[in-house]
């Protein structure tokens, strides 16, 4: 962009509210196989994360925003991994590890 040779990279995002809902979701989740939940699905406040061959490709959260701007939006090189059992883990800090750099 700017001509200096690097490509867009900006991830597609929305967020909706109505009234006591928030959905919030960051990349096409299209061609997944795996998808991944954190947090209480039936209670209407979690996240999905969308993994394709173990790739971090897409987020969503109901009633969970900090979940996907902390994963999904803050990794901008779209070659995220993360073990499912990682990303689950209501203990896991997904700021730090959107941080962390890739294999």
């Amino acid at each position: 962009m700017l001509d200096k040779g690097e490509p867009f990279a900006e991830v597609p995002w929305f967020l909706v509210r109505q009234y006591d809902l928030n959905l919030q979701m960051a990349g096409p989740p299209a061609a997944v196989d795996e998808l991944v939940y954190r947090g209480d699905v039936e209670g209407r406040k979690f996240s999905a994360f969308y993994l394709d061959h173990g790739r971090l490709v897409a987020a969503v959260g109901f009633n969970r925003a900090k979940d996907v701007a902390r994963r999904a939006r803050a990794d901008r090189s779209r070659d995220s991994r993360a073990p499912p059992a990682v990303l689950s883990d209501e203990s896991t800090d997904l700021r730090a590890l959107a941080k962390q750099k890739q294999p």
